[in-house]
């Protein structure tokens, strides 16, 4: 009886039902609340509303309603009040066994009334009709199930036998028990209901009869909903098992970054003491060959301006012999001089910044660090035909490095330089379809094709960035049914398209059609639709035609003949009877199928490589071509 106490409890007092009562909306009520409802409630203080807000607002004695306090809607009482709600014994009957079931917890067991043992031994089974309780010894002898005794109801042990003796009454005739089932009503009535009552005109059946229909159909439900329900509790498990597996997964993952980013910091502070090293060995080298220089050229400065100091004091002489006599000495220190300012100026044209450091791109890879975000697929903005399906999502994070999977697919240039990987399977659990992964995906979009028609597949992106892959939530979406029209542009002269090209009849030559290159000279027309890929099945009318072929073939077979009797198509085609003909590619041979279908299935399965004309009705094979297409195939037909 676990969680039926919940069920078992008035949304008012909030304690078991008392004496239950049947409401229209099928919620119950206490006789006591409901009665309550019908009275008015002495005026609260200010503010006492608050704490009984809970409870419906008592309407006057003069009130014929009240609302119910589950569901709101409004219960109307007729002239009869409160005993016009019928009794639940039902539901009084299961409270009944939800306190006996209760209270023996609670106390000793029933013990046998019968019974010689000291003390009696415990009782086992109860009888209603005798009111008397057994052991397992004494109920085979004093009350055996066979002959006069075998009709009576035997319970498990119960302490009081008032609780089982309950009749429903009629409600329009106290006095009558119920005893018939009003089909029309879904209720018990007496049997003056049906002689004079209302439900004088409705069908009814026998009560038992019901009674045992409703039983078997109620334990039907009851025996799924536990099935599902168990299926409920697996799923649950397993999806308290993912969440462990997604705990877990964090807190590897925490671990991991934790460490990783450690040992980046590790290695950043470790090349960071290495260069600050590496510019003081080279800036104390440079500074202290710089100071040489400058010593030097301090020393060369020094000797040189004491050589044209003494040039200058030669110049002031004005006796010639004197100054003539020391020219020669005075100008080779002044040659000397100026040989010797020359060699410093080498010097000057040492750099400054000899070591020079550029780590733009390191701090742009650092702060691009992170973990690529889930992809969301936009479902509103995602369409499907009958064998592609176009999915677009967005991704928050995309960058120049964010990419996303493929094949099978046609996607455009975008501005966006993300890469998603899409993975794209049969939503039916039973197809042995692999699924396609389509790889390094630039952009927002992608169009997978050659799926199946009129079949459920589930998407799902992934968006990568280096080794780390970051999947959407799986969305599912429906391809489109495979239909087609006549092509009025291949349809042959005598060939008559009606009811919006979907019917094609034999008859004169229509003298007026235009001149094509696609047009057939015999009675032959091609579907509208090419297939290039998937599973497709279509089907065709064949009661009111006595001669005709079916099949599939390339766009560019040829138009001087009926399809399959030349190269590139593939057809049956029904020659008299049970008798047909399998065309394949200009080779045919007689097949036999009776009877003849008025309706013929045509399965086209171009990735696996067949075609199978079947009987729509009775599924039954009539002939399979196996085929490896090399181009795109159209439904093709023909007439005579």
């Amino acid at each position: 009886m676990e969680g039926l106490e919940d069920e078992l409890t008035c949304p008012v007092c909030l304690e078991l039902y008392t004496c239950p009562l049947l409401l229209p909306c099928h919620h119950n009520l206490c006789r006591r609340c409901a009665e309550a409802f019908l009275e008015t409630l002495p005026e609260e203080p200010e503010g006492a509303q608050a704490a009984c807000s809970s409870e419906p607002v008592p309407l006057s004695p003069e009130a014929e309603s009240f609302a119910c306090p589950t569901c709101r809607e409004e219960v109307h009482l007729g002239g009869r009040g409160v005993d016009g709600l019928r009794k639940n014994l039902l539901l009084q009957n299961i409270i009944d066994r939800f306190k006996h079931a209760q209270s023996q917890l609670k106390r000793d067991a029933v013990v046998c009334l019968v019974c010689d043992a000291t003390p009696p031994r415990d009782a086992v089974k109860s009888c209603t009709n005798c009111k008397l309780s057994y052991c397992r010894d004494c109920l085979p002898l004093v009350h055996p199930s066979r002959g006069a005794l075998a009709n009576h109801q035997l319970v498990a042990p119960v302490e009081s036998f008032d609780a089982l003796q309950k009749t429903v009454m009629c409600p329009d005739h106290k006095n009558k028990p119920v005893e018939l089932y009003c089909m029309e009503d879904s209720t018990p009535v007496c049997s003056l209901c049906k002689l004079v009552g209302k439900h004088k005109e409705h069908d009814v059946a026998a009560l038992e009869e019901v009674f045992v229909g409703k039983i078997h159909n109620l334990q039907e439900d009851v025996e799924y909903v536990e099935e599902r329900i168990e299926d409920k509790i697996k799923s649950i498990k397993e999806l308290e098992a993912k969440k462990a597996a997604m705990e877990n997964h964090a807190i590897q993952l925490r671990s991991q970054i934790e460490t990783e980013c450690d040992t980046m910091i590790g290695i950043i502070q470790e090349r960071k003491c290495a260069m600050l090293k590496r510019v003081d060995t080279v800036a104390q080298t440079d500074t202290t060959r710089i100071q040489t220089v400058i010593n030097s050229c301090k020393g060369t400065v020094k000797a040189v301006k004491s050589s044209i100091a003494l040039a200058k004091e030669a110049i002031e002489e004005s006796d010639a012999a004197c100054f003539l006599q020391s020219e020669e000495v005075v100008r080779g220190r002044v040659e000397e001089s100026i040989s010797v300012l020359d060699q410093d100026e080498q010097y000057i044209h040492i750099p400054t910044d000899r070591l020079t450091v550029e780590l733009s791109k390191v701090e742009k890879l650092l702060q691009n660090l992170d973990l690529p975000h889930e992809p969301v697929v936009l479902a509103d903005k995602c369409i499907t035909t009958a064998e592609a399906a176009t999915v677009v999502w967005k991704s928050d994070d995309q960058d120049a490095k964010t990419s996303f999977d493929m094949t099978y697919i046609e996607w455009e240039s975008s501005d966006d330089n993300g890469v998603f990987e899409l993975h794209c399977s049969c939503a039916d659990e039973s197809s042995d379809d692999p699924p396609i992964i389509i790889q390094n995906i630039r952009g927002n979009f992608s169009v997978v094709r050659g799926l199946s028609s009129d079949t459920n597949y589930k998407f799902q992106v992934c968006a990568i960035d280096g080794n780390n892959v970051c999947p959407s939530a799986t969305v599912t979406m429906e391809t489109m049914p495979f239909f087609f029209r006549f092509d009025p542009e291949t349809a042959g002269k005598r060939l008559h398209l009606s009811e919006r090209n979907t019917r094609a009849v034999k008859g004169d030559e229509i003298p007026s059609l235009p001149v094509v290159p696609g047009r057939f000279k015999t009675s032959t027309v091609f579907g509208t639709a090419a297939v290039s890929g998937g599973r497709h099945y279509w089907e065709v009318g064949t009661e009111n035609a006595r001669y005709y072929l079916l099949g599939v073939a390339y766009g560019d077979v040829s138009r001087e003949v009926n399809i399959g009797e030349s190269p590139g198509g593939w057809g049956i085609e029904r020659t008299s009877g049970d008798t047909y003909k399998a065309h394949d590619q200009g080779n045919s041979h007689d097949i036999t199928f009776s009877p003849h279908p008025d309706k013929i299935g045509v399965i086209l399965d171009y990735n696996a490589g067949f075609v199978t004309f079947r009987d729509a009705d009775s599924k039954k094979v009539i002939h399979t071509f196996k085929v490896k297409f090399e181009r795109p195939v159209y439904p093709a037909f023909s007439l005579w």
